[in-house]
């Protein structure tokens, strides 16, 4: 069995790279599956960061192609079975970060079950850099998830409240407005949010 399945899974990669490197268009299938475009439109990292993580999708058989685009986007191209790979992956992202926050990060996150809205509740002595890596984690693969079940207009109402004073120091919906979650938020002068 190990053995059928290093001879499907060289295949794979064979069809795969040729695919890549020949351009192949949306009228690909691998048998009766369809392929479709998923845009990905942010992506937090660097140029580098991003050019990793098209190698890895092409590697692992993720998609029938993946590019970044001169606008800057991850263009790509899976069948049926890809796309629900790509719905699992960011899913169990999402939980298996939930999961790995612990009472002393002194912060929780939570999400409605589509992943559209995301609520931060944290202390001023939260575990700034692991709630600021959790977050570009958990947004980024609830793009991934809501792109992938065809949503092209896809956001994140983000909010955070301060379990100090228990009140709601940050309200933003993503991508449309930018976050910017940073230790001022916790500080005295709350702008807009202050009393």
């Amino acid at each position: 069995m190990k053995k059928i399945r290093k001879i499907i899974s060289n295949t794979l990669i064979y069809i795969i790279s040729f695919c890549v490197l020949s351009g192949c268009s949306s009228s690909v299938s691998m048998g009766d599956e369809n392929v479709n475009t998923y845009t990905i439109t942010h992506f937090m990292g660097s140029t580098e960061d991003v050019n990793q993580y098209i190698e890895s999708a092409k590697k692992e058989g993720l998609c029938q192609s993946i590019e970044l685009d001169s606008s800057g986007r991850i263009v790509i191209e899976a069948n049926d079975t890809q796309k629900k790979e790509w719905l699992n992956n960011s899913s169990k992202t999402i939980k298996n970060t939930l999961k790995e926050i612990d009472d002393k990060d002194e912060f929780e996150i939570s999400l409605n079950d589509d992943y559209t809205t995301m609520e931060v509740k944290a202390s001023g002595n939260r575990n700034m850099k692991k709630l600021g890596a959790d977050i570009a984690t958990i947004i980024y693969n609830a793009e991934v998830y809501q792109v992938f079940n065809g949503q092209d207009d896809w956001k994140v109402n983000f909010s955070i409240y301060d379990t100090d004073v228990d009140k709601e120091i940050y309200k933003v919906t993503y991508p449309e407005e930018g976050i910017e979650v940073n230790d001022d938020l916790w500080s005295q002068d709350r702008g807009e949010y202050a009393d």
